[in-house]
């Protein structure tokens, strides 16, 4: 039988569902939702599922592919890629903000990344982050009152 290259999503309970590989973002997310671990992998085709399948086959609590045979190419993927997207989406943001001479506060960016459920703790993280990068490149950030900052004006 001819093997293919696929994704295999290894969830918590250790069942196996080999997936194909143009279903990688919606996997990741499902992945980080509910702890699962994607690999890479070598298998027969025939074992290989759509996205479609995989749902279904998810819902059945008596499914598993365990005994299929296929050869780990790359074990527990790193999704830290779209973690740092996030970060730089966010700081992306909170620069512009400052660039086009707002005035800004951590209650305005909260609302702006409010539907993404993001920590206040971790936006105060990025908001100190951007304030520092804008200094190291001789932007100087002034505080308007308590928690507003926006860039200092040129004498």
């Amino acid at each position: 039988m001819s093997q293919k290259i696929c994704l295999m999503l290894t969830t918590k309970e250790n069942r196996k569902f080999f997936i194909s590989r143009k279903y990688l973002k919606q996997l990741i997310d499902f992945s980080e939702n509910f702890g699962c671990n994607i690999s890479i992998v070598k298998t027969d085709t025939k074992n290989i599922k759509t996205i479609q399948d995989f749902i279904k086959l998810l819902c059945n609590q008596n499914y598993t592919d365990n005994n299929s045979s296929y050869v780990i190419m790359k074990k527990n993927l790193q999704l830290k890629k779209r973690q740092n997207t996030k970060a730089k989406k966010i700081r992306d943001t909170i620069e512009k903000t400052f660039m086009q001479n707002q005035k800004t506060s951590l209650e305005e960016i909260k609302k702006l990344f409010f539907a993404e459920n993001i920590s206040t703790s971790s936006l105060s993280t990025h908001f100190s982050e951007v304030r520092k990068k804008l200094s190291i490149r001789g932007i100087q950030i002034e505080m308007v009152k308590k928690g507003t900052y926006m860039i200092k004006s040129s004498p």
